[in-house]
């Protein structure tokens, strides 16, 4: 009697254990993503289209179709800091001030350098950047140009891996310039834009 109650014993035991190892094996097991790791020498590139205006002397605006047009060159010291040198320029086609046509083309061109802070899995990013910027007022042969002055971006992005070396991406950012009119020193112009871009990152 003792001898068949060991065995049964032993035999629901082990078809006990059978059933909670096999559902321990069958359990899927979520490893984390890893966190994009990246090194080196980048370029990127992004266009897109923003909103906003340009002030003049504080007393009117000065309103079109701002298209962003900006190249970066970096270096990404690990999976968290990038150091970059941009070129930017700002295209507002068709400006006008209260529905009359300023010019054919204004650009703010800019030139500087900035830091990306990289977060998460490595994938979003925050930058921020400062240049020396100038406003132009492009009308048939004629070229009207601020003097140098101070810019700013700031913005949020995304990078998504394409390829090796190759990412698509967005990014959110905010422009602001302010400059002093080159015939009339006393008469400060200022460009305050918010857009979005899509962007490419070439290199490591």
């Amino acid at each position: 009697m003792k001898k068949r109650a060991s065995l049964f014993l032993f035999f629901f035991l082990t078809i006990s254990f059978s059933v909670v190892f096999q559902g321990m094996a069958q359990q899927k097991v979520e490893l984390p993503e890893l966190k994009q790791k990246q090194k080196g020498i980048y370029a990127r590139i992004s266009t897109g289209i923003a909103m906003g205006k340009t002030n003049y002397r504080d007393a009117y605006d000065i309103k079109g179709i701002p298209v962003p047009l900006i190249f970066q060159l970096g270096y990404q010291t690990g999976s968290s800091v990038a150091i970059y040198f941009n070129y930017d320029v700002m295209f507002v086609v068709n400006p006008e001030t209260n529905g009359i046509s300023a010019a054919d083309l204004m650009t703010v061109p800019q030139v500087g350098g900035g830091l990306s802070f990289y977060f998460g899995k490595g994938k979003n990013y925050i930058f921020a950047d400062g240049n020396m910027a100038t406003t132009r007022l492009l009308n048939g042969g004629d070229v009207y140009a601020t003097n140098p002055g101070f810019g700013l971006n700031v913005g949020w992005g995304y990078d998504h891996n394409l390829v090796r070396h190759m990412s698509i991406g967005g990014t959110v950012f905010y422009h602001y310039s302010s400059m002093k009119d080159k015939d009339d020193m006393e008469s400060p112009l200022s460009n305050n834009y918010l857009g979005v871009c899509l962007s490419f990152r070439f290199g490591k």
